[in-house]
């Protein structure tokens, strides 16, 4: 599969500088992270394959959208809070995440 990513960071993140520098040192050229801003929120969920989140409301959209997600929370109280969402999967482990996307 081919995958361009478009990686939008939540407002109070505090790492985004190291996990860019990160990024760019990887030597890939299939994602972004400032075009994602040029654009509402609800232009990328709508026109996106997937969303894989933490902990955030934009889970709502997605949901508003039929888009299938990814939480990637050990958070049980969301875990329960969204479980009746059927395109909601909750995958902690990095290697059934990749199973997921790469499959």
């Amino acid at each position: 599969k081919k995958i361009f990513w478009l990686i939008r960071f939540h407002p109070r993140h505090g790492n985004k500088e190291r996990i860019i520098s990160h990024l760019n040192s990887i030597n890939k050229k299939n994602f972004d992270f400032y075009f994602f801003y040029k654009f509402f929120l609800s232009y990328f969920l709508k026109n996106s394959n997937l969303l894989i989140f933490e902990n955030s409301s934009v889970v709502y959209d997605a949901i508003k959208f039929n888009l299938p997600s990814i939480c990637i929370s050990k958070n049980l109280f969301l875990m329960k809070k969204l479980k009746k969402y059927k395109k909601i999967k909750f995958l902690a482990s990095e290697k059934k995440i990749k199973k997921e996307i790469f499959n």
